[in-house]
């Protein structure tokens, strides 16, 4: 086990500080998309650091500090979610529209289309949201996504594939109709 693993299971503050420093933005991140708000991410975020100092002395290093740190987001956003009863836990899409780039009715298709693609996305099954949330809007490989889930690489293979096939037919009746 690394030092710097061994000075948080220690209680040491300052590497804890220093791992949030490391870690804040990135759990924010993916806290956001899942739930689509930032307060309410900065929060989930406060929720998941005050976890990691709870739990820091279970941590084996069976996967990376990074992994770990990931796993417990995903689960603690989750965990929001279901506490808001929100129906919606995806808010991948930031609504950054600029109108100024664009014409007024460019800029209500693009947000119509964020809509239908983040209705399509609630509509799978959680795991396959996990999945595709975790490398569409994250980037993760399929190994970390496996990690992060505790699932086989060949699962999370599987969990994307799906995932694409559904949004493919959730999406279709949207593009086909508009030709």
């Amino acid at each position: 086990m690394s030092d710097r693993i061994q000075k948080l299971q220690e209680g040491d503050e300052e590497a804890f500080q220093q791992m949030v420093f490391e870690f804040g933005s990135m759990v924010v991140n993916l806290a956001f998309r899942f739930i689509g708000n930032k307060s309410d991410a900065q929060d989930v975020s406060q929720d998941v650091f005050i976890k990691i100092w709870k739990n820091v002395k279970s941590y084996k290093g069976e996967s990376s500090l990074k992994t770990w740190v990931y796993r417990i987001t995903v689960n603690e956003s989750l965990n929001f979610v279901r506490r808001q009863k929100i129906n919606s836990f995806i808010g991948f899409l930031e609504s950054g529209i600029s109108i100024s780039d664009d014409s007024a009715e460019e800029a209500l298709l693009r947000k119509e289309k964020t809509n239908l693609v983040r209705k399509a996305i609630q509509k799978l099954p959680k795991n396959q949201r996990i999945a595709i949330t975790l490398r569409s809007f994250k980037n993760l490989s399929y190994d970390e996504i496996a990690e992060i889930m505790d699932i086989s690489k060949s699962s999370v293979e599987s969990l994307l594939f799906r995932a694409k096939k559904g949004l493919k037919k959730k999406l279709s009746n949207y593009y086909f109709s508009k030709y």
